[in-house]
Formats: structure tokens, C-alpha cells, sequence
């Protein structure tokens, strides 16, 4: 059970990236450190990463810096 309750929690994480990249106040080293452990936390309970290209963009989206955000 407290995989599954850990799996879900880090799931959930990958989700709301757009929510992450406010929390780290735009700052994309920080962004990019907290979801490779993320990915790092799943993939150590054997789980597989789906959608993660999806999910970054709608964190990277969520940025301040518009040119960034253009670029992207």
C-alpha cells in the first residue's frame, strides 16, 4: 500500500509542473533539479515515466520569462 500511496503522490507531482516552476519562482536549474528527482523517485520503485515531454512543456509554459517561454 505505501507504494502505491508514493507512486501516486510522484505521479501527481509530474502532473502539475506548470504548479512546480511557480513554486521555484521561475527558476529553471531548481524547475529542472526537482523533476529529474521526480523521475528519479518512480523510477526507483520500478515505475515508468509517461508523458514527461507533455508535462514539461506545461511547466516550462508557466514561466515569467515570456522570451523563454517563445523559444520553447
Amino acid at each position: 500500500m505505501d507504494k502505491h500511496s508514493t507512486v501516486s503522490y510522484y505521479s501527481h507531482q509530474l502532473t502539475c509542473l506548470d504548479q512546480l516552476m511557480a513554486k521555484v519562482n521561475c527558476n529553471i536549474i531548481n524547475f529542472n533539479d526537482k523533476v529529474q528527482d521526480v523521475v528519479h523517485q518512480l523510477d526507483s520503485r520500478g515505475e515508468t515515466v509517461n508523458h514527461l515531454m507533455v508535462n514539461l512543456f506545461k511547466g516550462y509554459e508557466a514561466m515569467s520569462d515570456k522570451e523563454f517561454v517563445a523559444c520553447i
